[in-house]
C-alpha cells in the first residue's frame, strides 16, 4: 500500500486536535500510567537520549512553523510589547561566563544544594547584565488594575492600627464610608483606604513615617500633593488624615463631618 503523504499543514492541524484535553495522557503521570518502575525506566531512558542533542535545522524550521500557526490561532499570545531585535535588553549580549561556571562546577563536582556557597562567590565578580535595569513584564503588570486588585486580595491584607481606629469612628458614628483598603475597590492602579457609599468621597489614612517626604524618598504619586491631585482628575473628592491625627478622635470627627457635608 502506498504511503500517503500528508502537507505540513495538515500535520500541524492534527497534532492540535491531540493536544490538550483530547490527549489520552492529558492530566496523567508517567507513574500513574506505567507504573512507578517502568515510570523510571522510560525517564533514564529519554534522559540519556536528549542528553547533549539538539534540533537539528530541519526541526527547527518545523518548530517555528508551528509556532507561527499557533499565534495565528490565537493558541500562543505575544506579549504586549515585542522584545525582539534591538528591543531586547539581552540584544548582541553573550552570556560565556555562565558556560563558564557550569564547567567548573561540573569539574569540581558542586551538587544542590552544596554549590550555594560556589555560587556567592561567583555572583560577586560576575554581575548580571539586567541588575538594576527595569523589567518590562512588571512594568505592564504594574499598569493592570485587575493584577493589582488580585496581588492584594491575595496578600490578605488587614487594616492596620490606624486603619482600625478610622473604622471604630465610622461604626460608632454611622458614617458613611466602607473599608476598602484590602484592594476591593480600585481607582484604576491605585486602592484608596475608605470610599463613601457612593463612591464619590475617599479618605486616605496618611501613617507618619510612610508617607513623610522629610525622613523618606518618596515617588510623587504617593505624596500628599501628588495623591491629591491623583484622585481629584478621576473625579472624586479627597481627604486626607494624618496618624498622628488620630490622637485627637474627636477633631477627626467633625474634619470628616465637614468633609461630607455635601452628602447629608
Amino acid at each position: 500500500m502506498p504511503k500517503i503523504k500528508r502537507s505540513s499543514n495538515w500535520k500541524i492541524k492534527q497534532s492540535i486536535s491531540h493536544s490538550g484535553i483530547n490527549n489520552y495522557l492529558h492530566g496523567k503521570t508517567y507513574e500513574g500510567y506505567f507504573g512507578k518502575q517502568r515510570a523510571e525506566e522510560l525517564k533514564r531512558k529519554r534522559s540519556e537520549f536528549f542528553k547533549g542533542r539538539s534540533p537539528s535545522e530541519k526541526s527547527r524550521k518545523k518548530m517555528s512553523k508551528t509556532r507561527k500557526h499557533l499565534i495565528k490561532i490565537g493558541k500562543i499570545k505575544l506579549p504586549r510589547i515585542s522584545l525582539k531585535g534591538e528591543k531586547n535588553p539581552m540584544y548582541c549580549k553573550k552570556r560565556p561566563d555562565l558556560v563558564l561556571r557550569n564547567k567548573i562546577m561540573a569539574k569540581r563536582g558542586y551538587k544542590r544544594p552544596d554549590h550555594s556557597s560556589f555560587m556567592k562567590e561567583w555572583h560577586k565578580k560576575h554581575v548580571h547584565p539586567m541588575l538594576g535595569k527595569p523589567n518590562y513584564k512588571i512594568r505592564l503588570m504594574n499598569k493592570d488594575p485587575e493584577f493589582i486588585k488580585n496581588l492584594m486580595l491575595s496578600k490578605r491584607i488587614r487594616p492596620n492600627k490606624p486603619e482600625k481606629i478610622f473604622i471604630e469612628l465610622i461604626e460608632k458614628n454611622k458614617l458613611p464610608f466602607k473599608y476598602v483598603g484590602d484592594g476591593s475597590y480600585m481607582v484604576e492602579n491605585k486602592n484608596p483606604d475608605f470610599i463613601s457609599n457612593d463612591e464619590n468621597y475617599i479618605i486616605e489614612i496618611f501613617g507618619d513615617y510612610y508617607h513623610d517626604e522629610n525622613r523618606r524618598k518618596l515617588f510623587y504619586s504617593r505624596t500628599y500633593n501628588g495623591t491629591i491631585q491623583y484622585y481629584k482628575e478621576k473625579g472624586y473628592k479627597i481627604l486626607i488624615i494624618w496618624e498622628k491625627e488620630l490622637k485627637d478622635i474627636g477633631s477627626v470627627l467633625n474634619k470628616t463631618r465637614a468633609f461630607i457635608g455635601e452628602l447629608k
